[in-house]
């Protein structure tokens, strides 16, 4: 048998690990003393590589808990199983240093940026593919692959603009602005979107209210400016001028 301090040092584990194994009945010392030392047998050795080697596979401890006794289990469903996880969860890391990136070059200029306009847009393009399949109930496929066709460089720059217009039109909400320097800012919002893109999105929802799911869809702005918006562009009916603009400059 080999005491605490002997199993540690042939094994390299920690005193705090092998307590940890033993509060979750992974591994009990083979033998107690009555003065409460705790002893251990090469077969202790073998389970604790076990237990090493299936938390390296990326096993959770509940399922080592499961395996850990039994001789016989379904290996190779149980390693596909394992494998599709860990794929899962290297995709959504590799998504998440992508979307580092990203906020890295939005933040490049070292301006503020509301906290709000930052995670919205974040978020937007964590929930892109989600995005896209709602879109696509409401919208001809081709339109949305369309609205989505942009490299990272052509994304970043949109989004900084995003940034500078959503800036103006919150301050324009405080210092109550008039329509007319409303109508300005709003026509950089809406002109974002190249207007032969517009026109096809308008021309497809005409005669609808789509309301966007809140949660795929984030608004960087407050209800209440939110709700100023769509009383603004329904006022300045700038929607159908951008359109009917569009035509004219697709005719001249």
């Amino acid at each position: 048998m080999y005491a605490i301090g002997a199993f540690l040092k042939k094994t390299g584990v920690t005193i705090r690990t092998l307590r940890y194994y033993d509060e979750k009945n992974l591994l009990k010392a083979s033998y107690v003393s009555e003065s409460g030392r705790r002893y251990y047998k090469d077969e202790d050795i073998i389970t604790l590589q076990k237990i090493m080697t299936l938390k390296f596979l990326g096993y959770s401890l509940e399922d080592i808990e499961t395996f850990i006794d039994e001789n016989d289990w379904n290996l190779h469903t149980s390693l596909l199983y394992q494998k599709e996880q860990l794929e899962r969860k290297k995709e959504q890391i590799e998504q998440t240093i992508r979307t580092l990136d990203y906020a890295v070059k939005l933040s490049e200029d070292g301006e503020a940026v509301e906290s709000d306009v930052f995670l919205a847009l974040i978020q937007n393009l964590r929930m892109e593919n989600e995005q896209k399949d709602w879109l696509k109930n409401v919208l001809p496929e081709d339109i949305v692959e369309e609205l989505y066709d942009y490299n990272p460089e052509e994304i970043a720059e949109v989004n900084r603009k995003f940034i500078k217009i959503t800036r103006q039109l919150k301050q324009a909400f405080q210092n109550k602005a008039t329509d007319k320097e409303l109508e300005g800012i709003l026509l950089q919002f809406i002109d974002m979107v190249p207007p032969g893109l517009m026109e096809k999105v308008v021309e497809a929802t005409r005669g609808t209210d789509i309301q966007l799911d809140e949660v795929l869809f984030p608004s960087p702005f407050t209800p209440e400016e939110d709700a100023w918006i769509d009383e603004v562009v329904k006022r300045l009916n700038l929607m159908s001028t951008e359109v009917e603009g569009s035509r004219e400059n697709g005719e001249a």
